[in-house]
């Protein structure tokens, strides 16, 4: 027996099994999310294609899951950047301690 749990949700008007992803809550956030920029790209667009609609709404979430590990990585970069110029800083320190006076 599988430890995955499914919850069954509406996704683009179909009904559908999503495996729970942390917990039910954030689960239907995502769901209400994914059903929210189908709505808008169905709105932005001159003619009805469900399956044109799905894809060009994975595509975009895969854009604002780049974009986040973008948003990451420059952010660990920073942080680095950061404990670096502490060290320094502490190095500096511990060497002014170490003076006799």
């Amino acid at each position: 027996m599988s430890k995955d749990r499914f919850l069954q949700v509406k996704l683009g008007g179909k009904t559908v099994q999503v495996p729970v992803f942390q917990d039910e809550k954030t689960t239907l956030e995502i769901v209400a999310s994914v059903n929210d920029r189908l709505r808008e790209i169905e709105e932005s667009s001159a003619r009805v294609d469900t399956q044109a609609y799905a894809l060009q709404a994975a595509y975009l979430f895969a854009v604002d899951s780049a974009r986040a590990e973008l948003a990451s990585s420059d952010d660990e970069t920073e942080v680095h950047k950061s404990l670096v110029r502490i060290q320094h800083a502490l190095k500096g320190l511990l060497g002014d301690l170490a003076q006799p006076s």
